[in-house]
């Protein structure tokens, strides 16, 4: 079986021989994990068999390192990772036109806008961002989701944080600067420096992120929808529930997402009013969507009411990587640093 045609749901049985000197089946393995009620319980079952399994592995194949977890702020995929994520998306035949960049920070961010707005390019394109701007790199591990439609006479850009939302401060304002901590102003700031014309800016309201895991998954999924609906923001200013921003007439907050962004969501009480606002709409037939994501995944922590289906979903590609960098092993130093932004000018070209 090749690289590119892999699946999980090929895969009947894992060899950890590598790292535990056992195997265990994938079915096992799901099934360990669906019995825990809680979500603490289940973050221990985590940490047994794939994080220190995991680190041993990296600890004795340094090539690997690219794909770290971060143990400081959650399980959290390291820049390699994140690219290897990308290619295991764009291995699918869900979108032929997927394109997809990591920015390791705010100034690959900057400088992927530019390069973008100095392209012919026309099309979609989406970018995962760390978008913090702490002092401490070990602290900016969290992703955000941006999604750009470019044409020849105008840029559309939507920023969705699965955790974050903070009102941007506008060039009017005396707090229009990066901040450590809020995403989306940072992402408008650089946004801003690449003075685009003819731009709209749509900015995510919408918390769905409870623990401190699951932001690539989130915006991974955002990005698929993205990619997945041709009109994405014909029906975001549609459905969105837009809100302009009172001192910048380009930025506009979003209200509601479309059903299928809310696939992983971790608060039910949240699922429950987007059923509401969207029952008696055109697009009530998607909440099919949310029907699957509470049925197959009903279990809860201990302080909230939290939706464990992005958990799952991080667990089992943490386990499917694991499989790919040991079966494929210089295909996936290669692909650790395919999908970098200082990559695009060649994407672009193409």
């Amino acid at each position: 079986m090749s690289a590119s045609n892999i699946r999980f749901n090929d895969i009947t049985t894992i060899d950890l021989s590598f790292y535990s000197e056992k195997k265990i089946s994938c079915q096992e393995m799901k099934n360990a994990l669906t019995k825990y009620s809680s979500f603490f319980d289940a973050m221990d079952f985590f940490d047994v068999y794939i994080i220190k399994p995991w680190l041993k592995f990296l600890k004795d194949n340094p090539d690997f390192k690219r794909l770290n977890i971060t143990t400081e702020h959650g399980k959290i995929l390291e820049f390699g990772g994140l690219n290897l994520f990308i290619h295991l998306l764009k291995s699918k035949s869900f979108a032929k036109d997927f394109l997809c960049f990591a920015c390791n920070n705010l100034e690959d961010f900057e400088q992927a806008l530019k390069d973008l707005k100095d392209s012919n390019f026309e099309g979609k394109i989406s970018f995962v961002v760390r978008a913090l701007n702490y002092e401490n790199i070990k602290n900016q591990n969290h992703v955000t989701a941006v999604m750009i439609e470019k044409s020849k006479d105008a840029i559309q850009i939507c920023i969705i944080d699965s955790i974050d939302f903070s009102p941007i401060f506008s060039k009017t304002s005396k707090n229009y600067k990066l901040n450590p901590t809020f995403s989306s102003q940072n992402l408008y700031v650089k946004i801003n420096n690449a003075e685009f014309k003819n731009v709209k800016i749509f900015i995510s309201k919408v918390s769905r992120q409870k623990d401190l895991t699951n932001c690539a998954i989130f915006s991974f999924n955002d990005i698929k929808c993205f990619f997945d609906n041709k009109i994405f923001f014909k029906e975001l200013e549609k459905y969105g529930n837009l809100q302009q921003d009172e001192w910048d007439n380009q930025v506009y907050y979003i209200n509601d997402l479309m059903p299928q962004h809310h696939k992983l969501t971790q608060s039910f009480s949240q699922l429950l009013q987007v059923n509401s606002y969207f029952h008696s709409t055109d697009l009530s037939s998607r909440l099919q969507v949310l029907n699957i994501s509470t049925m197959k995944s009903k279990r809860r922590a201990q302080t909230l009411e939290i939706n464990m289906k992005a958990f799952d979903r991080y667990y089992l590609f943490l386990y499917f990587i694991t499989i790919y960098a040991k079966n494929f092993a210089e295909k996936t130093k290669q692909i650790c640093t395919m999908y970098e932004s200082k990559n695009l000018p060649t994407y672009l070209k193409a």
